[in-house]
C-alpha cells in the first residue's frame, strides 16, 4: 500500500509502505530523528540557514557556513543526478539480494547534494543529468528513507 502526496506543497512526497525494510536504520541522534520522522511524513527536508541563506544537508544543525543556527525546511524533492555507480557485486546482506542497484549523487533543485538509490529502472538507464523524484521508503513506523525514481519525461 502507498501514499501519494504528488501534486501537493513542496516537501510532500509519496510513501511506499510494503516493502519490509531489512537494511541499517539511521542513527539516533536528535537532528537525525528530525530529519527521518519528517521522512516517514512524506516531507524531504534541507538545512537553510536564515542569516547567510545557505543551504545544507545532512542537517548538522549549525550552519556551515556562517555559524548560525540553520532551520530544517521543506524542498519539492526534484533533482538531477550528478553522479552515479551501479552496484553489481555485494555479499553483504540484505544488499546482495538487491543486486545490481544504483547508488546516486542527487543535486536537489533548492541546492544540496544528497546520496541515494534510484529504483524501478533498469540501472544502465541512470544517466548522469538525469531528472529524478524522492519517495519515501517506509522503515519503521518512525522513519523512512528518501529514495529516487527517474522523472517522467
Amino acid at each position: 500500500m502507498s501514499t501519494s502526496g504528488t501534486g501537493q506543497a513542496p516537501g510532500l512526497l509519496e510513501i511506499v509502505d510494503d516493502t519490509d525494510w531489512t537494511r541499517p536504520t539511521p542513527g539516533t541522534d536528535p537532528l537525525a530523528v528530525e530529519y527521518f520522522r519528517r521522512c516517514a511524513e512524506g516531507t524531504l527536508s534541507i538545512e537553510r540557514c536564515a542569516d547567510c541563506g545557505s543551504s545544507q544537508h545532512y542537517p548538522r544543525g549549525i550552519c556551515m557556513a556562517c555559524g548560525a543556527v540553520p532551520d530544517l525546511v521543506p524542498v519539492a524533492g526534484t533533482g538531477t543526478v550528478y553522479s552515479f555507480t551501479i552496484v553489481r557485486q555485494s555479499g553483504t546482506p540484505p544488499f546482495a539480494d538487491m543486486l545490481p542497484y544504483v547508488l546516486a549523487l542527487v543535486d536537489l533543485d533548492e541546492g544540496p547534494r544528497l546520496m541515494g538509490n534510484i529504483t524501478d529502472c533498469d540501472p544502465t538507464a541512470v544517466t548522469v543529468g538525469a531528472r529524478v523524484q524522492a519517495y519515501m521508503l517506509r522503515a519503521t513506523q518512525e522513519i523512512a528513507i528518501p529514495l529516487w525514481r527517474l522523472a517522467e519525461s
